[in-house]
């Protein structure tokens, strides 16, 4: 099947299988299955009485997944300018003069460097610690673990 998108002269249109794609293909799954967590955590508030030393430790493991999902949603986001620089081959070109050398006074386009990637694995990292409070067993409550 032909690509639908626009085409642009020197621009790879495949889909090439990256290591930021792939990442962000596993973020993305992951994300899907926090609403599933969320979901069962809320029926379990919901359910019937409960102590409100149990209800206030639901609340907390679901805003704690809310704040997972965020910082997944985070991750993705800077994967996916990332996967977009890479398919666009951009990676800190300047403007070029006439004869094709680089203009270096004019301001250049994104650089495909490690702070991109640092802003993704921080997300990350804050995704994991968020995640793993949801799964530590509290004292009073280690069945919700």
């Amino acid at each position: 099947m032909p690509d639908e998108r626009e085409h642009t002269p020197g621009v790879r249109t495949g889909r090439e299988t990256t290591a930021a794609r792939k990442a962000a293909a596993a973020l993305i799954a992951a994300h899907r299955l926090l609403g599933r967590e969320a979901k069962a955590l809320a029926d379990d508030e919901n359910s019937g009485p409960a102590s409100n030393d149990r209800a206030a430790t639901l609340r907390r493991k679901q805003a704690l997944l809310g704040d997972t999902c965020r910082n997944l949603s985070g991750a993705v986001s800077v994967l996916a300018s990332v996967v977009g620089l890479q398919e666009l081959d951009v990676d800190g070109q300047y403007p070029q003069d006439a004869t094709g050398k680089p203009y270096t006074a004019l301001s250049s386009l994104e650089n495909l460097d490690s702070d991109l990637y640092t802003v993704a694995f921080e997300e990350l990292s804050n995704a994991i610690e968020a995640l793993r409070k949801v799964y530590t067993p509290t004292r009073k409550h280690p069945d919700l673990a």
